[in-house]
């Protein structure tokens, strides 16, 4: 099954990378000999102009986009969903994608854009984990990491299935990393890490 969520009038895809011609503009590296006029194009259907060799785009690094885990299906019924909905939300600003929502069956929840997500599949056998097994996510500065970690100490005195590992901090070479674990309904924990670098 494709775990790619889709809503309607949206793209998937990150809208704001490097790489997007405007109108006018032309394809290919103006700056190795040659200047072109305005509004011709520097690149024929072949990809090159006369004379000259086709050029390889630079192909951008991968990047992880999306965790994905599978659940009981009552875990995903209206209670369940709405449960894990409020907690993520509330504490990590992640939404719904209710185009991809079934019934005690899947729920995807993206994470500040389209294109990153957490798709959750139900499943007769569902993902056991040991505690701290768990995915990640960076914060860029201290302060913001303690706001998360606030969040879920509040939620946990209304909800005491939420399990906080505090943070701690980790001293490497150059890097002083802060760190700290949370674990709600869900069968991996949450690492949120700030990079100090010293």
């Amino acid at each position: 099954m494709s775990e790619t969520p889709t809503d309607s009038g949206t793209t998937s895809g990150d809208t704001t990378s490097a790489g997007t011609a405007s109108a006018g503009t032309t394809s290919g590296d103006t700056t190795s000999g040659g200047t072109a006029s305005a509004g011709t194009a520097t690149t024929g259907a072949s990809g090159a102009s006369a004379g000259t060799p086709a050029q390889t785009p630079k192909a951008s690094a991968p990047r992880f986009n999306h965790v994905a885990m599978s659940v009981p299906a009552a875990a995903l019924d209206e209670r369940g969903r709405a449960e894990v909905l409020a907690f993520y939300g509330e504490v990590f600003g992640w939404q719904e994608l209710p185009t991809m929502t079934e019934d005690r069956h899947r729920l995807v929840m993206m994470a500040h854009r389209y294109d990153q997500f957490v798709f959750l599949i139900a499943d007769d056998q569902p993902m056991q984990a040991p505690r701290l097994d768990h995915f990640g996510q960076s914060v860029t500065s201290v302060d913001e990491l303690t706001a998360l970690r606030d969040r879920c100490v509040a939620y946990r005195a209304r909800d005491d299935r939420v399990d906080v590992i505090d943070v701690q901090v980790d001293e490497f070479p150059g890097l002083r990393l802060h760190a700290f674990y949370v674990g709600y309904l869900l069968p991996m924990m949450i690492e949120t890490q700030y990079w100090e670098w010293t």
